[in-house]
């Protein structure tokens, strides 16, 4: 039994090695074709989670675009919604 867990680990990760170099080849391949839209790196991924971090305290997140723009769609958004849902009653419930 020992051997084949040996065998079956060995596989294992030869697939996970292959898969991690196909993953590298095809990030390349995206930075080549979309000019440095691929996709995200370890890196990035980190620096992001660091950046939501960063806008959960409060240290020195002034960025107003970012705070203001989601609060605009989202109150635009509803007010569409609204709009709409009382164009469609008005239209076709009421006449």
């Amino acid at each position: 039994m020992n051997g084949q867990d040996t065998h079956r680990e060995d596989v294992e990760a030869e697939t996970r090695r292959r898969f991690a170099e196909q993953m590298r080849h095809t990030a390349e391949q995206g930075e080549k074709l979309t000019g440095g839209a691929g996709l995200p790196d370890e890196r990035s991924q980190h620096d992001r989670r660091g950046g939501q971090q960063q806008q959960a305290s409060g240290d020195g997140f002034n960025d107003w675009p970012e705070v203001w723009g989601p609060r605009v769609g989202r109150a635009l958004g509803y007010a569409f919604a609204l709009y709409l849902l009382w164009h469609l009653f008005s239209t076709y419930v009421l006449k």
